[in-house]
């Protein structure tokens, strides 16, 4: 996965609130933090968030298990005149070498766990990572989007260097949603060369991660819908979780 979607990821990305996202963390941090410093962030992918937030003054780590994903990050944080250290690593089995004051994933990371065995190990492994006090916050899409509207649905979308296409397919019985997506890039010589990928997201109901959350040693403080900050509703299409070791 992202083999070829990273060059391309924040071209076709370009409508990601990053800034609201980045606002939003803030808030968190301030509401029940205690003198975040150092973040880690799970799943970083072109480090957008990643150096948002070293503008804006904290220490950060960026880790994904794209090296893909991770050369753009480093690219694009070297043109930004900052310093950040990046981690090629699974968060399955995600080990630091220190604690950190929070640990956030965005962007519907978690989602690509789609076994219940693994999401746990994540969350026990986010739970080791902090320092007491320490908090956790990440974000999934709902099994209302994955199912109503992204589910069973294809879109399409080009420019004069590249074009994809991704069709959806969402299985009931795993609560898995398929992204098979097609991209089309204009190579030196004029011809379009055709790269597939293919990405998986689970659907997990607020009560199965909450109960995740709790067996992992977290206390949850809010659960919420990423657009309002509100109590999460049948149509809210994002969810935030915060936690606290």
């Amino acid at each position: 996965m992202y083999e070829t979607l990273a060059g391309l990821y924040d071209y076709y990305m370009d409508e990601v609130p990053y800034e609201k996202w980045l606002d939003n963390m803030v808030g968190y941090f301030n509401k029940y933090g205690n003198n975040i410093k150092n973040v880690l962030d799970l799943g970083c992918g072109t480090g957008s968030m990643s150096i948002l937030l070293k503008q804006k003054g904290y220490d950060i780590t960026g880790l994904d298990i794209s090296e893909e994903m991770l050369a753009e990050a480093a690219n694009k944080t070297y043109e930004a005149g900052l310093k950040i250290d990046y981690i090629c690593q699974d968060m399955v089995a995600l080990e630091v070498a220190k604690p950190y004051d929070a640990v956030i994933s965005l962007c519907d990371c978690m989602n690509y766990i789609t076994e219940d065995a693994e999401l746990k190990k994540v969350f026990k492994n986010c739970y080791k990572a902090l320092k007491p006090g320490g908090l956790f916050i990440f974000d999934m899409n709902s099994p209302y989007k994955l199912r109503e509207v992204l589910g069973c649905d294809s879109f399409c979308e080009t420019s004069a260097l590249s074009a994809y296409t991704c069709e959806n397919y969402f299985d009931e019985e795993s609560g898995i949603n398929e992204y098979y997506v097609n991209f089309f890039i204009k190579e030196k010589d004029g011809k379009y060369s055709r790269h597939e990928e293919i990405h998986l997201e689970r659907a997990y109901e607020i009560s199965q991660v909450e109960a995740m959350l709790k067996e992992a040693g977290f206390e949850v403080l809010e659960i919420a819908d990423s657009d309002t900050l509100n109590t999460p509703e049948e149509t809210t299409e994002r969810f935030y979780f915060v936690a606290k070791r």
